[in-house]
Order: structure tokens, then C-alpha cells, then sequence
């Protein structure tokens, strides 16, 4: 985004940060944010939305790790794992999957970014589930990525803004711009 973003409006600053979904309705409303990417939610007017992107989940593990070779599905629930999430407590939302056939992963380390996370993966034993797309698009050195043992429905990831920002020209445009570097993921 930041290479898109330079490239089109060179000069321009952007500020992204975590938000609580609780609050993101209040926030887009008062304007405090011009928009918010999150899982698809239950949402109606004035907030707006459209789909940015779906993908599925992967399984990303140091080379070195003893399963390189694949886990299977109880390989896969006795390993140690990275939990990627925003929020402070609760389960991610491929936890609510994996639950609901049975699978318990244990959780060795929270995260809230899976940047974050991969770094730890390299250096450990870990084992951090993860959307495909976005682990090809960070740094790969040093990890190997394989499909989940356990089938995980795909997520959807939408964009959020409010309905007194729909016509804004800049927004319009930026909007436009996220959605174009979210299709070529």
C-alpha cells in the first residue's frame, strides 16, 4: 500500500492503527477514522462496506521445524502455536473453526501483527496460522508455508467507511487504491 500510495500522491502521509470493533461504528461516525479494514461484519446504514479481499489459510513454520514435512491433523493440535489478533483476549477467528471440528490449538504466544509473528516462527518451533495471501506477501526468508491439516473456511476481509464519506473525492480515491492493491495480492 505505502509503494502504491507514494507512487500515486508522493507527499501524502497515512496513519493506520489498531481500533476496537466495538467503537469502530462511533469512530467512523464522528469521523476520528475515514475508514476501517476488518473481517466482514453484520453492518447496515450509514456504514458502508464492500469486500476487499477473501483468503484462505496457511500454516507458515521455521524451514528447521521437525514438521517441515507437513503436519497432520494431530500433529497440528499438539503443536505449540501463534495467536494473531487485534483484540487483547478471545480466540482468533480461525480458533472458532478449528473449535467447532474438535481441534484445541495451544497457544504459546498472543501477537497483534502477523509481521510480528513470522519473526518469531523463524527462530522457534511455532507454528502460526495464517491468510495465504498475506504470508506471500511478507518476508518468506527462513519459513516454510503449507496448507492447514483441518479445513478452515475462507475469510473475508472488508473495508468500512461512513455514508457522510462516501462522495469525498480523496477518500473515493483511496478507497479505490486499497481495493486495487488488495486485487493484486
Amino acid at each position: 500500500m505505502a509503494t502504491a500510495l507514494a507512487a500515486q500522491a508522493p507527499g501524502t502521509s497515512l496513519a493506520s492503527y489498531g481500533l476496537e470493533r466495538s467503537q469502530m461504528v462511533r469512530q467512523l461516525a464522528g469521523g476520528a477514522v475515514d475508514m476501517a479494514i476488518d473481517v466482514s461484519l453484520p453492518m447496515s446504514e450509514p456504514i458502508m462496506h464492500r469486500p476487499l479481499l477473501t483468503d484462505s489459510f496457511c500454516v507458515v513454520m521455521a524451514q528447521k521445524h521437525p514438521l517441515h514435512a507437513r503436519p497432520d491433523r494431530k500433529t497440528y493440535a499438539q503443536a505449540r502455536h501463534i495467536s494473531v489478533s487485534h483484540r487483547a483476549s478471545g480466540p482468533a477467528i480461525e480458533d472458532i473453526a478449528l473449535r467447532q471440528q474438535g481441534v484445541n490449538r495451544q497457544i504459546a504466544l498472543h501477537c497483534q501483527s502477523y509481521g510480528s509473528a513470522i519473526n518469531v516462527v523463524r527462530q522457534s518451533e511455532l507454528l502460526l496460522t495464517m491468510p495465504v495471501k498475506l504470508a506471500g506477501a511478507l518476508n518468506q526468508d527462513g519459513v516454510v508455508i503449507c496448507d492447514v491439516p483441518v479445513s478452515i473456511p475462507d475469510i473475508a476481509i472488508h473495508l468500512y467507511w461512513h455514508k457522510n464519506t462516501d462522495v469525498h473525492p480523496a477518500l473515493s480515491w483511496l478507497r479505490q487504491l486499497l481495493q486495487n492493491v488488495a486485487s493484486a495480492l
